[in-house]
C-alpha cells in the first residue's frame, strides 16, 4: 500500500478490515475471545497511507474511516466486558 493508491484499494482494504471486526463481534455473542492478530498493524498501515494519499481520495474516505473507528471502538469496549466476565466467573 502506498501514495498513488486508488480509492478503490482502500475502499477494498475497509471493507477487509469491517470483515474482521464484524468476524470479531459474531465470536464475541459466542461466548469466546476473538484473535486479532495482525488488525492494529492494518489499521496503522491503513491510517498512515489515507494520510499520504492525494486528499480528494482522503476526503472521500472520511466518512468510512470514521464509522470504521466507531466500530473500533464498540468492540473495545465489548471486549473489555467479555474480560470482565472472564473475571467474574
Amino acid at each position: 500500500m502506498g501514495v498513488g493508491r486508488s480509492l478503490q484499494s482502500f475502499e477494498l482494504e475497509l471493507e477487509s478490515i469491517s470483515q474482521i471486526i464484524t468476524h470479531a463481534f459474531d465470536t464475541l455473542r459466542e461466548g469466546k475471545a476473538p484473535v486479532l492478530n495482525d488488525l492494529s498493524d492494518r489499521i496503522d498501515r491503513l491510517c498512515r497511507n489515507v494520510s499520504a494519499a492525494e486528499g480528494e481520495i482522503a476526503r472521500q474516505l472520511q466518512p468510512v474511516m470514521a464509522g470504521m473507528i466507531q466500530r473500533l471502538d464498540e468492540l473495545a469496549l465489548e471486549i473489555q466486558r467479555y474480560q470482565s466476565s472472564l473475571k467474574e466467573a
